[in-house]
């Protein structure tokens, strides 16, 4: 598990609400407090669709929900405080760790990445979550590697 101090918060926003750069990680949880606080569980509410349209994957990416965010946030106050909790989506999870020569069974692990804003700082912290028990816990080591690359592309 790593905790990344972002540095330019405003560079970051901009990428994080108002670029599709996150959009494909599955939204899980987000909680915003602004003038209220708000609640989002990332989960499909599966009995809103027609039996025909029912998603594959058991959350909404943030994309979808990124608009919805975007504008709980935007204002001239800045919100007291949000954390979102995001993750990789299970067939990049699996590809990822395949092409590394794991051999664990199918979504047996999420990568998470939780975006944190309170008291003026931005962290983001990556984890993983274990849906079996595996002993070996090389897997993290990957996650961090995998997520440092990936972050330090940009200037935030």
């Amino acid at each position: 598990m790593l905790s990344v101090q972002v540095s330019d918060i405003a560079v970051f926003m901009k990428y994080f609400l108002s670029t599709d750069t996150f959009d494909f990680l599955n939204a899980i949880e987000v909680n915003v407090s602004t003038y209220c606080d708000f609640k989002i569980d990332g989960r499909h509410n599966v009995k809103y669709f027609d039996s025909d349209n029912v998603p594959e994957s058991e959350f909404v990416t943030w994309g979808k929900i990124r608009p919805i965010c975007h504008e709980l946030i935007k204002g001239k106050t800045l919100p007291l405080k949000m954390a979102f909790v995001l993750s990789l989506p299970g067939d990049m999870t699996d590809k990822l760790l395949s092409e590394n020569g794991y051999k664990y069974p199918q979504n047996s692990i999420d990568f998470l990445i939780n975006v944190r804003y309170e008291n003026g700082q931005v962290s983001l912290i990556n984890a993983s979550n274990l849906k079996t028990f595996i002993p070996d816990k090389s897997f993290e080591t990957l996650w961090d590697t995998v997520f440092t690359k990936e972050i330090s592309k940009y200037n935030f």
